[in-house]
């Protein structure tokens, strides 16, 4: 296990806290789902624990839905910042 980190964002640039991080495994079986989430802290940062591999991250709030990102997460981690548009 490692982890990926990473800030939101919102359109203007800056960090928004209280966005629902999602994500889901693009290996083949996948390894894990979207059922779990984590919230952004008041910075606007999060951090995920999840197994080596492919990984689809976005973010939700207010009805409103980030980029995904594709993230391949080996043994140093992963950084990815989200955007909202």
């Amino acid at each position: 296990m490692t982890a990926i980190t990473g800030t939101v964002y919102d359109s203007s640039g800056e960090p928004v806290e209280g966005v629902l991080i999602r994500w889901s495994s693009n290996e083949d079986p996948p390894v894990s789902s979207h059922e779990k989430a984590s919230l952004t802290i008041d910075d606007g940062s999060y951090r995920l624990v999840l197994r080596q591999g492919s990984w689809d991250i976005h973010g939700t709030k207010d009805g409103t839905r980030t980029e995904t990102e594709t993230v391949v997460l080996g043994a140093d981690g992963a950084v990815a910042d989200l955007h909202f548009p």
